[in-house]
């Protein structure tokens, strides 16, 4: 089957991975094999035709995706992540502004700005979660090309780990690009292909790593490619680490996810170190972009 890449339309293309996806936790794959691509032009890897459009705006995927649609589980979930992300925007980058964040789910991180902005606006394809999100938002859309069509220019974007689930990263982007005003920062979390895990056990964590609900899986040179097509001039790719070191020590023990605060052994300054090291030499688990219009 010919494949051209999804993002810069170029034909060479080669397979890194044929086998099951992972569909939820660990374990539960898929009965059938897919591929995974990788296009040698933008460094984009991705997965073609595997579930409809409908999926990804179901209670399944999130069931599938976060193991629940209960809002209150996602409040335990997200609030520590949250708070890391606050920190690393700032408080002066969100004090006083219109602030948009594309693909929220239940809307935490909108929670946790609320007050200090101009007002919230909340992009969620799943219909699950408005209902709570009317209830502290100014604006609820399902995508961001209906904020487009609203004419409503935003000063912040922000989009935590959701452009690698969507079936056009372009059109997300573009999106977001167009619901700015000229001045407006684009904040983007989404997990880096290159991080730590994937240069010392591929062949177990990227049995893992792939599944369903990750159409694209970004590195720096990809993202990069992927801001520049957009039209974003001024913009810096950072990192930022999620997980303590315990969570690689067990990873290559057991060759599986663990969690994390696995062993006592490492105190807080270690972590903090550990982290700090894999954010400055790109082998953190995510990719941090800051993107002004």
């Amino acid at each position: 089957m010919m494949v051209d890449c999804p993002i810069c339309r170029h034909a060479n293309i080669q397979v890194i991975y044929q086998g099951p996806l992972r569909k939820g936790t660990f374990g539960d794959n898929t009965s059938q094999d897919y591929s995974v691509y990788s296009c040698t032009h933008c460094h984009v890897k991705f997965i073609q035709d595997i579930m409809p459009l409908d999926y990804y705006q179901s209670t399944e995927y999130r069931e599938d995706y976060n193991n629940t649609v209960e809002v209150n589980n996602f409040y335990y979930e997200y609030d520590i992540n949250d708070t890391h992300k606050v920190a690393k925007i700032g408080l002066q980058n969100l004090r006083n502004k219109k602030i948009a964040d594309f693909g929220t789910a239940a809307g935490t991180f909108l929670q946790v700005v609320k007050n200090i902005s101009d007002y919230t606006i909340a992009i969620e394809p799943s219909k699950h979660f408005h209902g709570v999100l009317l209830e502290h938002n100014k604006h609820v859309f399902s995508y961001g090309d209906e904020l487009v069509a609203s004419n409503i220019k935003i000063n912040i974007a922000t989009s935590f780990d959701v452009i690698e689930h969507v079936t056009s990263p372009e059109k997300y982007l573009n999106d977001i690009y167009n619901s700015l005003e000229v001045g407006g920062k684009l904040f983007l979390k989404t997990p880096n292909f290159n991080d730590i895990l994937h240069e010392l056990i591929p062949d177990y964590y990227d049995a893992f790593n792939y599944r369903t609900a990750h159409l694209f899986y970004f590195c720096t040179k990809s993202m990069q490619y992927l801001l520049d097509l957009i039209g974003f001039k001024n913009y810096t790719i950072n990192y930022m680490h999620d997980y303590d070191i315990s969570n690689l020590l067990f990873w290559m023990k057991d060759a599986k996810p663990t969690g994390l605060g696995k062993t006592d052994l490492f105190d807080e300054y270690f972590n903090l170190v550990y982290k700090s090291y894999l954010e400055q030499n790109a082998k953190a688990s995510h990719l941090w972009v800051e993107a002004v219009k």
